[in-house]
C-alpha cells in the first residue's frame, strides 16, 4: 500500500470513528464544557504524562543495556516517536526511534528496532492484564472477550518468535536460508547480518533478572499511565476512580492493534464516550467534550515537546522521515 493510500485508508477510519462517536451528540454544548476545565487537574495530568515518557525512556535503557547511550537520547526517541505516531500512519515513530538511536550510538538501526519489538512484548503482557483486570471489574460483552483472546494469541506468537531467535537459531536460521536461497551472496550476508544485529535487540531474555526488570518497569509506566487517565477525569471534575481508568485504557489498548488514523484520531474519542457514557454513566456530551480536550492535550504536549527537542538536538522532520539508513 502506497504511502498516500495509508493516509487516506487511516483518515477515513478516523473520520469514521469521529462520526460514529458523536452523531448522537449535541455538538453546541461542547465548548461551553471545556470552558470549564480545572486548569490544577490539567497540569497535574501532564507533569505525570511526562514522568511516564522518562520511565519509558529508562526501559529502553535497560533493554540495550550492553549499548553505552546517553539517557537523554533514549528520552529524546521515545518522544519523537510519540511525535511521529500522531503525525504519520501506520507506526511510523517506530521506525524513526530506531533511525534516531542510530544516528545518535553505537546501535544499528536492526538491533534498536529489535529492542522496540521486545518493548512492545512487554507492553503487551501489561496491557492483556488490564484488559483481564477490566473484565473483572465491570460486565464486558462478547465482543471483547472475542478481542482479548486475539490479544493473547497475537501476543504468544511474538512470544515463540522471540524464543526461537534467541534459543532455537538454527531453526529460523534454515528457514532463512530458504527464503534468501534466490538472492545474490552479497545480499544473503546482509540479511543474515541483519537478523543477527535485530535479535541483539531483545537478547535480554536471556538474562532473567534484567528482563524481570524491564517487565517490571512496563507495568510501572503503565500504572503511571492509569494515574495520569485518572488525573485526567479531573480536569471536568468527573468524580471517577482508578476502575474507570482502568476501563478507558482497556479498551484504548485494544484498538491500539487495529488499523487506525495517525494519533488514534477519531477512536481515541469514541472510546472515550463508549466507556464513560455507556458504562459510567456520564453524560454523552460531558464524556465527547473529555474525549476530546483529553486528546488534543496529548496531541500539543507531544508535538511540542517533540518539536522542541527535536531543535535541542539539530534534527529536521524530513532527516527523520526520509531515513538512508546503511546497516
Amino acid at each position: 500500500m502506497s504511502s498516500n493510500l495509508k493516509k487516506i485508508f487511516g483518515f477515513a477510519i478516523g473520520f469514521f470513528f469521529l462520526w460514529l462517536a458523536f452523531r448522537k451528540i449535541d455538538l453546541s454544548k461542547i465548548p461551553s464544557l471545556i470552558a470549564q476545565i480545572y486548569p490544577k487537574a490539567l497540569l497535574l495530568c501532564i507533569v505525570s504524562l511526562t514522568f511516564e515518557h522518562l520511565t519509558r525512556a529508562f526501559r529502553w535503557k535497560v533493554i540495550l543495556h550492553s549499548r553505552e547511550i546517553r539517557f537523554f537520547h533514549l528520552y529524546v526517541g521515545v518522544v519523537v516517536g510519540y511525535l511521529f505516531n500522531n503525525l504519520f500512519p501506520a507506526r511510523a515513530g517506530e521506525f524513526v526511534r530506531a533511525f534516531y538511536l542510530n544516528r545518535r550510538s553505537n546501535t544499528r538501526a536492526s538491533e534498536a528496532f529489535g529492542s522496540i519489538v521486545l518493548e512492545r512484548f512487554l507492553d503487551g503482557v501489561v496491557v492483556i492484564s488490564i484488559i483481564l483486570l477490566a473484565f473483572l471489574l465491570f460486565p464486558l460483552g462478547q465482543e471483547f472477550q472475542i478481542a482479548c483472546f486475539l490479544a493473547v494469541l497475537f501476543y504468544a506468537v511474538v512470544l515463540a518468535f522471540i524464543i526461537v531467535l534467541q534459543f532455537k537459531v538454527s531453526w529460523f536460521d534454515a528457514i532463512l536460508k530458504v527464503i534468501v536461497y534466490p538472492l545474490s551472496e552479497k545480499w544473503r550476508e546482509k540479511v543474515f547480518s541483519l537478523k543477527l544485529s535485530f535479535t541483539e535487540g531483545f537478547s535480554l531474555v536471556k538474562q532473567p533478572s534484567l528482563f524481570l526488570t524491564a517487565l517490571l518497569l512496563s507495568y510501572f509506566s503503565w500504572g503511571i499511565s492509569i494515574f495520569t487517565v485518572w488525573l485526567s477525569f479531573g480536569i471536568f471534575d468527573l468524580n471517577l476512580g482508578p476502575s474507570a481508568a482502568i476501563l478507558l485504557l482497556a479498551i484504548l489498548s485494544l484498538g491500539a492493534m487495529l488499523p487506525a488514523s495517525p494519533g488514534m484520531i477519531g477512536f481515541f474519542e469514541w472510546a472515550c464516550i463508549f466507556a464513560l457514557s455507556d458504562f459510567l454513566s456520564v453524560s454523552r456530551e460531558v464524556a465527547g467534550a473529555y474525549g476530546l480536550f483529553f486528546h488534543f492535550v496529548i496531541f500539543i504536549y507531544v508535538l511540542i515537546i517533540g518539536y522542541g527537542l527535536m531543535i535541542f538536538d539539530n534534527l529536521s522532520m524530513g532527516e527523520l522521515r526520509n531515513p538512508q539508513v546503511a546497516s
